[in-house]
């Protein structure tokens, strides 16, 4: 998926953030897909398939167990190191409540020791209270893991 048609979206949810590490030392914290547990809610293992992926990791597969959510599954739809990252989840993971989800991670220095992240997740939310629930919910998501990776980078 090309940087244009990342733009071409309307977010369901987005949230900006600082990070108080380098730009490189972010992208590859987010990146690095056996660590997404350490970061985002509900996360408690992942299974990666890079059997399909190019050297830039665009194509890799990975299964994130939920728990009692299920699984997830990922596929790695855009990666520019270290300021973009995208990857899409398939509409069953999100059990009908978005449909055609990609999230988003734009990454910019704003000095040696401090990084500005952008995230957005689009796609199409369910019509009606399972919309609604689904753009609170994906707030919310952003929200927690967003807190979670300033910590895991505070001074």
């Amino acid at each position: 998926m090309s940087a244009d048609a990342l733009k071409q979206r309307p977010p369901l949810a987005r949230r900006a953030f600082p990070v108080a590490a380098p730009v490189e030392t972010v992208y590859a914290f987010i990146t690095r897909h056996e660590d997404l547990g350490l970061w985002l809610p509900l996360v408690r293992s992942v299974d990666v398939d890079h059997r399909r992926a190019g050297t830039d990791g665009v194509g890799t597969l990975r299964t994130l167990n939920r728990g009692t959510a299920g699984e997830a599954r990922e596929t790695v739809t855009a990666a520019s190191p270290p300021t973009l990252f995208a990857y899409s989840a398939d509409d069953a993971s999100l059990h009908g409540l978005i449909v055609g989800h990609v999230s988003v991670f734009r990454l910019a220095a704003e000095g040696p020791q401090r990084t500005r992240v952008d995230w957005a997740i689009t796609g199409r939310a369910a019509p009606g209270l399972r919309g609604l629930f689904a753009r609170l919910g994906m707030a919310l998501f952003i929200r927690v893991a967003a807190r979670r990776l300033r910590r895991r980078f505070a001074r």
